[in-house]
């Protein structure tokens, strides 16, 4: 409804609406048919695909569209078919290379390492291929056959928009030697912004403030012992290892080592259940509260015969630890309650874990816990040749999941940037101005991560997708500024003179487009899932920022620095 809105608004008339929205349903439909061939189910990221290629496939379309009315307008009695396909001859490149970047940095998403992420990435990028495809078939077509309207013939239409921007070009060029002081003033600005960052993983807080789920855990955490856990799983080389009193008193230590860290709201282990039983069968008495040493005294008693009868005696006796370790789990085993064990041993006795509950899902306390225990079980457990220990458990995948966080964004960013940059050089033929072209993004990125740092929005697996996506649909913004800037200067205009003359041309399709596909992300921001509710306004405030880069920041470093490359 939104977009549909917008471009009557841009267009104002039934063409510019339908067949824009017409590539975006086609686009839809492809994309979630290959998914469906492929056997692919939705899952929490790909649900909001739909949504990204409807915003995406209406971006070459305004473009191609806006310039055929651009070409009419300069003509008294223009053709259809020849105005097409001189538009299609001017805008065939830009649009090819703007859907390939767009499509370049959703294909990065693949070096994410999360399957469903990667899985986003694959498909949004079918789906703007698919929108190119008709984008450069469908619209020309019926451009071609579809009559002129005579209110559009010889005149400009939306005349006071493209005054704006022109006017918008000639202040630039009246304040050019404010243009890179105002770039530094806002690279400081966002370094500060990103310096605040903060990335986690929590599940919990994608549900809103006042959701019972979320109030729930926090009762749980504040009262009990907590909802995330670390769970240390133990095996041993053989069967009945979980037996050995040196493991067992390990296991004890361990406990009273994870009871002692902040936010640790209890321990379970095998050792436990030992201590306990150990307790009973010597009167309760608590000094016996202790695993059996390695060789334990008991006392008993046996009949001896004396004096012609038979009488008892006590008697004391050697025993193995272990031995009196079996003796008690056979006497518990035969108590009627075996299954109480059954979630911290096997009955083999060769596998065990022990079960640390946490109150508090925060990055920074699971990463110190994990460091301790990581410490005693490197120290202890496993110099023991005969058993081997690992930390897993909810709280270990939380861990493990910020890290593939971390290096996910790096790795997608850096992928995503290297291929724009690439497939910019092939287009123009130069790899300075491949390089004018990521410009634009590396502000948009910047203020991205800023406003990320100053509003308190945590770097999640959701927000991660943002820089691809934003690199790969950003770059569009750019692609097309370079493009008639660089006929600009061929037709004989000087740096100056060129800003103004892109700006209409180009920069009125740029502003529109970016009002559009803006509108089309804000839609993810309506969620009442937070984390995608933030991925809705982290991609419209970047759409936006990337255009402002591409009208603001890439005409200041072409004026400042006027590069010659640009003119060849």
């Amino acid at each position: 409804g939104i977009i549909f809105i917008l471009l009557a608004f841009i267009f104002r008339n039934l063409r510019g609406i339908f067949l824009p929205l017409s590539v975006v349903i086609f686009a839809v439909i492809w994309t979630m048919g290959a998914m469906a061939i492929l056997g692919r189910p939705m899952s929490h990221a790909t649900e909001i695909m739909p949504i990204l290629i409807m915003a995406i496939a209406v971006a070459d379309s305004i473009h191609i569209i806006s310039h055929f009315y651009h070409h009419v307008s300069l003509t008294p009695d223009p053709v259809a078919r020849t105005i097409t396909r001189a538009t299609m001859t001017e805008m065939l490149s830009p649009v090819v290379m703007t859907s390939l970047t767009t499509m370049a940095g959703f294909l990065a998403l693949g070096t994410v390492g999360a399957e469903s992420i990667s899985e986003l990435g694959y498909f949004t990028a079918f789906g703007v291929f698919s929108a190119l495809i008709i984008s450069i078939t469908w619209i020309p077509a019926f451009l071609a056959i579809l009559k002129i309207p005579k209110r559009y013939r010889g005149k400009e239409s939306r005349r006071h928009a493209a005054d704006w921007v022109e006017k918008w070009g000639f202040f630039l060029v009246r304040r050019q030697k404010w243009l890179m002081p105002f770039i530094v003033l806002m690279t400081l600005f966002s370094i500060w912004g990103i310096s605040r960052l903060q990335h986690s993983f929590s599940s919990v807080e994608n549900f809103p403030v006042d959701h019972p789920v979320r109030f729930a855990n926090e009762i749980v955490n504040e009262h009990f012992a907590g909802t995330t856990s670390f769970d240390i799983m133990i095996e041993g080389r053989e069967p009945g290892d979980m037996k050995d009193p040196v493991l067992l008193s390990q296991l004890d230590e361990l406990k009273q080592l994870a009871l002692k860290i902040d936010h640790v709201g209890s321990v379970q282990s095998l050792a436990d259940f030992i201590k306990r039983i150990n307790k009973v069968l010597h009167a309760d008495d608590p000094a016996f509260y202790t695993i059996p040493p390695i060789e334990a005294r008991v006392t008993g008693s046996e009949w001896v015969e004396k004096n012609g009868g038979w009488v008892e005696v006590s008697k004391e006796y050697t025993v193995s630890g272990e031995e009196l370790v079996a003796q008690y789990l056979q006497l518990f085993e035969m108590s009627g309650k075996p299954q109480d064990m059954s979630n911290l041993v096997d009955y083999p006795y060769r596998h065990a874990k022990v079960s640390i509950m946490i109150n508090s899902d925060k990055q920074s306390t699971l990463r110190a816990i994990d460091q301790e225990l990581t410490t005693y079980i490197n120290e202890n457990m496993n110099r023991n040749e005969n058993i081997s220990a690992a930390i897993t458990g909810m709280a270990k995948l939380f861990l493990v999941v910020d890290d593939l966080i971390v290096k996910g964004q790096i790795w997608s960013i850096l992928t995503s940037l290297l291929l724009v940059w690439v497939i910019t050089w092939a287009m123009f033929r130069s790899p300075t101005v491949g390089l004018f072209n990521t410009i634009p993004l590396f502000f948009a990125l910047f203020l991205n991560f800023a406003f990320m740092g100053f509003a308190g929005i945590n770097l999640n697996l959701e927000t991660l997708t943002i820089s691809s996506i934003a690199i790969g649909v950003g770059v569009d913004y750019a692609i097309h500024f370079v493009h008639r800037y660089r006929i600009k200067l061929r037709e004989g205009l000087d740096y100056d003179a060129a800003v103004p003359a892109t700006m209409r041309e180009a920069g009125l399709a740029i502003f529109f487009n970016s009002i559009t596909v803006a509108a089309g992300f804000s839609i993810i921001a309506m969620s009442q899932f937070v984390a995608i509710m933030e991925m809705g306004v982290l991609i419209t405030l970047t759409m936006l920022t990337a255009a402002f880069g591409a009208l603001t920041i890439l005409p200041g470093v072409f004026l400042t620095f006027k590069p010659k490359s640009l003119a060849r």
